[in-house]
């Protein structure tokens, strides 16, 4: 964990002393809880433009979610996974928020294996006959980029 603190700068107060002065009298730790539980959603929208509308509208909101992510296909309408993590009570705040967030979209909650999906794709395909690709693009350029 990074953290810019006001202090002293270890490594240079020991510096002189080739690292052999020096007695470290307290330390303080700050500790972060592993997330005891999660809540996955997956969110369908009708169009590339709405997919795209609702992952800036994440994105301006307060939500704190883990990850992010959105499938576009010629056969099925674009899907956006989104996951949190945290306590119980949290979460339930978190999946109201985002129920309003995507008010005309359809929102249910998505199995674990969504996140691995990508990986499964290649077990499943031809690789002589078929081409994925994983993109990474700003979220106000995906509705003109999967047009």
């Amino acid at each position: 964990m990074v953290k810019n603190v006001a202090g002293y700068d270890l490594p240079k107060l020991g510096h002189r002393g080739f690292g052999t002065l020096g007695v470290i009298t307290r330390a303080c730790f700050a500790c972060i809880r592993f997330p005891g539980t999660c809540a996955r959603f997956s969110i369908s929208a009708a169009s590339a433009e709405e997919a795209q509308r609702f992952v800036l509208a994440i994105q301006d909101s307060k939500l704190a979610h883990s990850f992010l992510q959105s499938h576009f296909s010629d056969a099925a309408p674009p899907v956006s996974d989104i996951l949190f993590e945290g306590t119980d009570a949290g979460l339930a705040a978190q999946e109201a928020q985002l129920r309003h967030l995507s008010a005309p979209a359809s929102v249910r909650e998505a199995s674990k294996p969504t996140w691995t999906a990508r990986e499964e794709l290649w077990t499943f395909s031809e690789p002589a006959s078929t081409a994925m690709a994983k993109i990474n693009i700003l979220p106000a350029d995906m509705a003109r980029t999967m047009s």
